[in-house]
Order: C-alpha cells, then sequence, then structure tokens
C-alpha cells in the first residue's frame, strides 16, 4: 500500500465524482480504500473497477488507485469477475504452451532491428469467430502500414503479454509469461518492439524490464503517404492515453495521411 499511497486519501470525493461505474452502480475508489484501511474489509469493489485511469487524474493526494487495485486484487479470486470463461483462462493456457507467430502475407525480416506483436488477436479469432469481428485484420493492417513506412519487422513467437490476468490478480500466471516474454525479446537481437495493443503497449513498457525500447504503432505512422481521405472520430484506450499519456501521436498520424478528424464531444 505504501507505493499507492492509499493512506494519503482524505475521502475528498473527486474520484467518486469522475469514476465512470458511480453511474451505474455504489461502489467508488474512495470506499473501497477506506473499507480496506479503517475497516480491514476485503474491498469488492475492487473487481467492478475498470481501472480506466480517471481517478488518479483528479486525486489531490495524488493516491494511485491503479496500484492498490493491482495490489488488492493479487491472489485473490472473485467469482463475478468480469472476462470470465475464455479471457480469464486464455493467458494461463498460453503461459503453460510454447509461443506462437501470427502468420501474415506483408513483408518482414529476419535481420531487422524491429520487431511487431499484434497481441492475442489470432486467438481471439479462433474463440470469438461469430461476433462478426476479423480480429486479425488488426495485424495485417498494421502490418502492411509498417511495410508503408519502409519497415519489415520480425514477428517473434511471443505469448500473452499478460496483461488481463495482471489485473486479475493471477500474479504467478502472469510472472510466468513475463519469464517467456522477456527471454524471447532480450535475445532476439531488436532494438525496437512495436505494439498495436495498448494494452500489451502498456504492460511490455510498464510491467516488463525489457532492453528493446517499446513503441505503440501510432509512433511510426506519421506522414507515410497513405493519403486516406475519410472522416473519423477517434477514441483514445485508457491504456495509450491515461495510463501512458499519448494522446498526439495517434491524432497526428490519422491527420497527416489526409484522414479529417473530428473530436468525440466529451
Amino acid at each position: 500500500m505504501a507505493t499507492s499511497k492509499v493512506l494519503s486519501c482524505y475521502q475528498c470525493g473527486k474520484c467518486t465524482s469522475i469514476c465512470p461505474m458511480r453511474r451505474v452502480s455504489k461502489t467508488s475508489p474512495r470506499s473501497s480504500i477506506y473499507n480496506s484501511n479503517v475497516y480491514g474489509l476485503d474491498a469488492k469493489d475492487i473487481w467492478t473497477c475498470l481501472t480506466c485511469g480517471l481517478c488518479p487524474q483528479e486525486c489531490p493526494q495524488q493516491v494511485d488507485f491503479l496500484s492498490f487495485v493491482k495490489e488488492e486484487r493479487e491472489g485473490k479470486k472473485y467469482e463475478e469477475i468480469v472476462h470470465k470463461g475464455v479471457f480469464s483462462e486464455m493467458a494461463a493456457l498460453m503461459s503453460k504452451l510454447n509461443g506462437s507467430s501470427v502468420v501474415t502475407q506483408e513483408q518482414k525480416s529476419e535481420n531487422s532491428n524491429y520487431a511487431y506483436f499484434p497481441g492475442c488477436v489470432d486467438f481471439l479469432d479462433l474463440f470469438l469467430h461469430d461476433v462478426g469481428v476479423n480480429f486479425g485484420e488488426i495485424a495485417t493492417s498494421s502490418m502492411k502500414l509498417l511495410n508503408h513506412a519502409g519497415i519489415k519487422p520480425k514477428i517473434l513467437p511471443l505469448k500473452c503479454c499478460g496483461h488481463d490476468v495482471l489485473w486479475q490478480g493471477k500474479k504467478d500466471v502472469f510472472d510466468r509469461l513475463v519469464k517467456y516474454n522477456t527471454k524471447v525479446i532480450n535475445d532476439s537481437g531488436i532494438e525496437t518492439l512495436i505494439l498495436s495493443c495498448a494494452e500489451c503497449y502498456r504492460t511490455f513498457a510498464k510491467d516488463y524490464n525489457l532492453k528493446p525500447k517499446v513503441v505503440h504503432i501510432s509512433e511510426f505512422l506519421k506522414g507515410t503517404g497513405v493519403n486516406h481521405k475519410s472522416t473519423v472520430t477517434f477514441h483514445d484506450p485508457c491504456r495509450l492515453g491515461r495510463h501512458m499519456g499519448q494522446y498526439d501521436a495517434p491524432r497526428e498520424a490519422l491527420k497527416s495521411n489526409g484522414v479529417e478528424l473530428i473530436e468525440m464531444a466529451h
């Protein structure tokens, strides 16, 4: 708890006013802290927390509620946890299997100083083929854009980054994934690891100790000459924006390639 500074919380309520879960339930960050610190109770609110990162931005005491949630969840099990089922077990399964590489037709190079990891999109396609979303297109499109930017990356045989199991408190599973992935990445000889998944980007950048630089793909896409005429809006992933402070790169990438960006009202 010392690292999260929860003892500095003086129950001002600013986190409650900004919490998106407060709109649909009685949960609040400060009630979780109060129940844990004052009553010594297991804070069930930690399982409804989205870990979106809004509350630390508003806290006058700079309480790191995200670290508090992660610490409180570690080693515990809650039967109604979000993502129970496929999403909960996929990383645990992958932690015991050999790593896999996404198969793409785009140009890649075993001698590249760059590596690209698309996350678990190939596994999502396998399990969620009936939802009408082709997750594999994320990897294909990312590789095409990287090729267009003059990058032919390596595709490393990595496993799930472990984001979900880390935030579910399954530290043992996460540690197995970290051990495997860290060795593969650090032994690969690359200088830069490129991620298109915001959760993977945040996890590899903050929760691993890697030799290569970890970057989000948007940092490579400014002025690639794609010239895609369209009008879009952009949703900032919590992990990319509030967790990592990356707001400008995605917008610059869109605008510099001919896209008209209209910001959301909020």
